[in-house]
C-alpha cells in the first residue's frame, strides 16, 4: 500500500509534528462510510443482540459466582475463628 495518508500516519511524531495528520481514515475502515448521508440501516450492528440462551447462561454465572462468593466468606469465617 502506498499511500501518502499511511505514511503520514505511521511517521507521525517524527520530525517533530506536533499536530495529528489530516488523513484519509476510510483507508483503514472499509466498513463504515463517513458520508453523511449513509441511512442508519446500513450500518451494520456492532453489538449482536442477546438471546435467551445467552441470558439464561449468564444467570447461571452469576448464581455460581453468588455460591462460590459465599463459600468464600464461610472460609475465611472458619479460618479466622481457627487462627484465634
Amino acid at each position: 500500500m502506498d499511500n501518502s495518508s499511511f505514511n503520514e500516519l505511521i511517521n507521525w511524531g517524527d520530525d517533530g509534528l506536533t499536530e495529528f495528520p489530516d488523513f484519509d481514515w476510510a483507508l483503514f475502515d472499509s466498513v463504515f462510510s463517513f458520508c453523511p448521508e449513509q441511512p442508519i440501516e446500513e450500518v451494520p450492528d456492532l453489538i449482536p443482540d442477546i438471546q435467551p440462551v445467552e441470558q439464561d447462561a449468564i444467570s447461571s454465572l452469576c448464581g455460581q459466582v453468588e455460591e462460590l462468593s459465599t463459600r468464600v466468606a464461610t472460609l475465611e469465617n472458619q479460618l479466622n475463628s481457627e487462627s484465634r
